[in-house]
């Protein structure tokens, strides 16, 4: 599960992203980014109840989501600690994903796949 203080909590937070000119769209979900002054990314994952109905079930689903994300940040890090010693400041973005009727089927490997292409 991805870290509490990476999660974007204020709903006004989330609202400001959705309301962002910046999204993308992809296969399993929409991705809205707006960039923020703080010093890391946050993110919020949102799975409407029109394309699951059972609580559990977009309960399991953005923990899912976060899972990845966190994997993907984790292996982001071990990367970029590699490759480069000393990176320019680079811009943190607050990032909320909204998944569509393809991520409540998709396996985690066709998730995590997408998740990695579109938040590097």
């Amino acid at each position: 599960m991805l870290n509490q203080s990476k999660r974007i909590s204020p709903r006004l937070a989330v609202e400001s992203a959705l309301q962002s000119e910046d999204k993308i769209r992809t296969p399993f979900f929409i991705l809205f980014k707006k960039e923020t002054e703080l010093t890391k990314d946050r993110y919020a994952v949102i799975a409407p109840k029109k394309i699951l109905k059972l609580a559990t079930k977009r309960n399991a689903l953005r923990r899912k989501f976060y899972e990845l994300i966190r994997l993907h940040q984790k292996s982001a890090t071990a990367s970029a600690t590699r490759t480069a010693p000393a990176l320019p400041a680079q811009k943190h973005y607050d990032r909320v994903l909204m998944a569509n009727h393809k991520a409540a089927t998709a396996s985690a490997q066709e998730l995590g796949d997408s998740i990695s292409k579109y938040l590097t």
